[in-house]
């Protein structure tokens, strides 16, 4: 009955985000903290629920996402794109190399690959679409 009642939830927090304009992944915990306490074990107190949360994870990735989110919103990552692709001279064929590496940089940096992946594959696709590279091999040297 759970695991039914789950999935019920998930599709749910996706139509009240898409709906709403609610974040889902919000919604989602919220629906995971409600299955977890009301129905899964009511014996269960809320703190213990929120221990199996991996807090330092979860900031690690926040702080991340907001760092590299300034610097895109700012330019910085457009300008960094910008760069690579003169650093290829014209060349297209280098350019998805080009865009792996500095994928490669970023997430060892310390954004991690999803991250990096929801930053750099917009400018990544504007690009593509810009020198007509396919946007398969563009997603795929940005993602690996």
């Amino acid at each position: 009955m759970i695991p039914v009642f789950s999935i019920l939830c998930i599709v749910l927090a996706i139509a009240v985000g898409y709906f709403r304009r609610v974040n889902i992944g919000t919604v989602s915990i919220a629906f995971a903290f409600l299955i977890g306490h009301f129905l899964a074990n009511p014996r269960i107190p809320a703190g213990r629920i929120v221990e199996g949360w991996p807090l330092g994870l979860f900031f690690m990735l926040l702080g991340m996402t907001l760092l590299f989110g300034i610097a895109r919103v700012n330019g910085t990552l457009g300008l960094i794109a910008a760069r690579i692709v003169d650093a290829t001279r014209g060349r297209t064929r280098l350019i998805p190399p080009a865009f792996f590496l500095m994928s490669g940089v970023l997430a060892a940096l310390g954004a991690g690959n999803i991250a990096v992946c929801a930053l750099v594959l917009p400018i990544a696709m504007t690009i593509a679409e810009e020198y007509r590279i396919s946007p398969l091999l563009m997603a795929t040297m940005t993602i690996a």
